[in-house]
């Protein structure tokens, strides 16, 4: 298999994507090992249902602080933890 030389955009592109894949799987995890239902998980998430199906899609959307760091916390991602390239 030939060798690929990616661009710096390239790159940064696969990490988001990467980080956004771990993100969405984190979030199903959790609702299905609890047994929820999406609007409850957006309810404990503290986001809308429409905001939570926008973000597991990768769509642009405004979440606060708190809510990002429980859908970390859910996806069992911490923030600012070095990551293997």
């Amino acid at each position: 298999m030939p060798r690929v030389c990616l661009t710096a955009a390239q790159k940064e592109a696969a990490v988001i994507q990467d980080r956004h894949k771990r993100l969405t799987d984190g979030i199903k995890v959790h609702k299905v090992l609890h047994d929820l239902t999406w609007a409850q998980e957006a309810k404990r998430l503290g986001v809308d249902v429409r905001t939570l199906r926008k973000l597991l899609k990768g769509e642009p959307c405004r979440v606060s602080m708190l809510s990002m760091w429980r859908l970390l916390d859910t996806a069992g991602l911490t923030p600012g933890k070095e990551e293997k390239a």
